[in-house]
């Protein structure tokens, strides 16, 4: 019963969000189909290549439905072509979406259907909109025909401007402190989730030092190209949501991070718990978003309140030593005197990297499940390469590798083992597992890992693996000539043979050919006495 009435209300939700498409086939190539949602770019900002960012947030709502226990309200405060606020509906299982800045066209049955509103602001505007609903300023609305379509529109506005449990904020460049601070403000008492997009991987990479101060209070440094500098872009983004979360009297903790590599950005869903009983009331007497930031204990799962220890312990810095490539965490108190565990070097500028600050887990392996568990009921079914993404991200969150930031390359690996080929990194991977050691490939690089083995070691199989395969490709290398040599020699027995059987049938005809003339000889010279002996009788 509770299968065929989610599956009628899915049903329901993909009517009212589906798009009125013409049956013209010269139109219909101007619309697109992704997951159960057909639409049209139009001239809005659309990436098909970034459909697993889109897919990981159905996902997402879906996962926060399960926690909620009821569907989701939706911003989508900066939505283009509206693809996500009506895939949020019809796939994830919201309830409402808010989507600003979309193509309204793309949302008529959403919005006709009393479950979903489309604005042209912006998110600044969504966000204060809803803050001054929370301190009971009523919505203003546009002048309207009569008394009863004025109520209505009264009515709408006030749905509209109701705390939202899910706000993806997809915009270009970095995500400010005090706009994460709003948007966290913005969440629902019960607890809801931010989806974060960051465009800046320069920043994030701590080649735009300035602009990761400015945006995120952090001071990333080159740890490195590819994966590592990947995961230092979305420890950034966590560590700015850390702060707005502080700021706003909410405790915000990671619930999964994406690096999408179509588009270079760095895409993170953040748990906002719910807020403390105190906190509610409160809000419901003056309206007063503000909490008493770090004067209440903490709760499991990110809970609303926010704990001075937790945060603590969760923001502090990566510490990369030069020398012998060893990754380590330090909090603001082991700062000075800074020395690298694995080969004691100094913190100093050509030893130690240190960048931060954000330390701990990427990823919650909780709502990581829920999402796994989701995506089995989302129809049509996701792409192998979302679900591939998303089984990644699992393997990612062990709990072996929560206190060991940053990935590492197979490049530096082989460079600091002096190898010329580099092993495939599932065969790094089952080295380093086979030796109690947990190992997995890193979801932000197809060349790196993701372990808990020091660097020694990891370097240490390396050069294992390494020389394995070269006496590998050895025994091929000497199987290959001994099978050449081999048909070499059968070759040269084999004309050799023949050549000597050509030779005894030349010889054999040559005895013939004396033979004959021997034959004809005799018979010359016996004709030839015949004729002596008749002239002597004449």
């Amino acid at each position: 019963m509770a299968a065929s009435t989610a599956t009628a209300a899915t049903a329901a939700a993909a009517a009212a969000a589906s798009v009125s498409v013409p049956a013209s086939k010269a139109v219909m190539a101007c619309y697109v189909t992704e997951g159960a949602v057909t639409f049209r770019p139009a001239s809005r900002f659309f990436r098909p290549a970034s459909s697993t960012v889109r897919d990981l947030g159905v996902l997402a709502v879906a996962a926060l439905a399960c926690r909620l226990g009821r569907p989701p309200r939706v911003l989508d405060a900066y939505a283009g072509a509206g693809v996500r606020a009506a895939r949020y509906v019809v796939e994830g299982g919201a309830g409402y979406a808010w989507a600003n800045d979309a193509c309204s066209s793309n949302l008529a049955g959403l919005v006709g259907g009393g479950r979903g509103a489309v604005t042209h602001t912006t998110a600044r505007a969504c966000l204060d909109a809803i803050a001054a609903a929370a301190a009971g300023v009523p919505p203003v609305v546009g002048p309207t025909s009569n008394t009863e379509a004025a109520a209505k529109a009264v009515a709408a506005a006030a749905a509209q401007y109701e705390p939202y449990d899910f706000i993806d904020l997809d915009q270009f460049g970095v995500p400010s402190i005090d706009a994460l601070a709003d948007a966290v403000r913005a969440v629902g008492a019960d607890g809801g989730a931010l989806y974060l997009c960051a465009t800046d991987a320069m920043a994030g990479a701590g080649k735009r030092r300035a602009v990761a101060l400015r945006s995120w209070a952090a001071a990333p440094v080159p740890v490195g190209g590819g994966a590592a500098a990947n995961e230092q872009f979305l420890r950034c983004v966590i560590g700015a949501a850390y702060v707005a979360g502080a700021a706003a009297g909410r405790a915000v903790s990671p619930s999964v991070a994406y690096f999408d590599r179509a588009s270079a950005t760095a895409r993170v869903v953040v748990s906002v718990g719910a807020a403390s009983a105190r906190r509610r009331a409160r809000a419901r007497r003056d309206g007063d978003g503000d909490g008493d930031v770090g004067r209440e204990g903490g709760e499991a799962d990110g809970g609303g309140k926010v704990d001075d220890a937790a945060v603590a312990s969760l923001y502090g810095f990566v510490v990369l030593c030069r020398w012998c490539g060893q990754v380590a965490t330090a909090t603001f108190e082991a700062l000075p005197g800074c020395r690298c565990g694995a080969c004691a070097a100094a913190a100093s500028r050509e030893t130690l990297v240190i960048s931060g600050p954000m330390i701990g887990p990427l990823h919650n392996r909780a709502h990581l499940a829920q999402m796994t568990a989701a995506a089995a009921r989302v129809t049509p079914p996701l792409p192998p390469r979302t679900l591939t993404a998303l089984a990644t991200l699992a393997a990612e969150a062990h709990p072996a590798l929560d206190g060991h930031p940053l990935s590492i390359g197979l490049g530096d690996l082989s460079r600091r083992a002096g190898v010329a080929a580099t092993p495939p990194r599932a065969v790094l991977v089952a080295g380093l597992s086979r030796q109690g050691y947990v190992a997995v490939p890193a979801a932000t690089g197809d060349k790196a890992i993701k372990t808990n083995a020091p660097v020694a070691v990891a370097v240490a199989v390396v050069r294992e693996e390494a020389a394995r395969a070269a006496v590998a490709a050895a025994a091929v290398t000497a199987t290959g000539a001994t099978a050449t040599t081999t048909t070499t020699a059968t070759a040269t027995a084999t004309a050799t043979t023949a050549a000597a059987a050509a030779d005894v049938a030349a010889g054999t005809g040559a005895a013939g050919t004396r033979t004959e003339g021997t034959r004809a000889e005799a018979t010359g010279e016996a004709e030839t006495r015949a004729t002596a002996a008749a002239c002597k009788a004449e």
